[in-house]
C-alpha cells in the first residue's frame, strides 16, 4: 500500500495519476490518467489531464479538459502503469573445495 501524502508533498503543476482508493472516488480515478494539479485546497486538489504533444518526445505536455476535484487520497505521485526494476539478486557463489561446512549440533 502505498503512503500517505501529508501537506506539503504536492504542488501546482505537479503530474500525478488518480486511482480509486476509497470509496467515493471520481470516475476519473478508474481511468489513471496523468493529470496535472491546477489548484491545491486541501484535502482535496484540482486537477485536469494532459495529454502528450505530438512530435514532441513526451517533453511538452498540454492541459486538456475540464477539471476534476479529487481527494488525495485519491492519487499517485508515481505512475500506476510503469514496471518496477527487477530486484538484482546475487547468484550465491558455489562452494568450493577449499572450505569444509562443518555441522552446528
Amino acid at each position: 500500500m502505498a503512503p500517505k501524502i501529508v501537506p506539503g508533498e504536492l504542488w501546482v503543476g505537479m503530474h500525478v495519476w488518480p486511482t480509486a482508493r476509497t470509496l467515493l472516488a471520481p470516475p476519473i480515478c478508474y481511468q489513471q490518467p496523468r493529470c496535472a494539479i491546477v489548484a491545491l485546497h486541501w484535502p482535496y486538489v484540482e486537477v485536469r489531464r494532459i495529454s502528450r504533444r505530438p512530435g514532441t518526445n513526451g517533453i511538452r505536455y498540454l492541459q486538456m479538459g475540464p477539471g476534476h476535484r479529487i481527494h488525495v487520497d485519491n492519487l499517485l505521485r508515481r505512475d500506476p502503469h510503469l514496471r518496477r526494476a527487477a530486484s538484482s539478486r546475487r547468484a550465491r557463489p558455489t562452494p568450493s573445495g577449499e572450505h569444509e561446512q562443518l555441522t552446528l549440533f
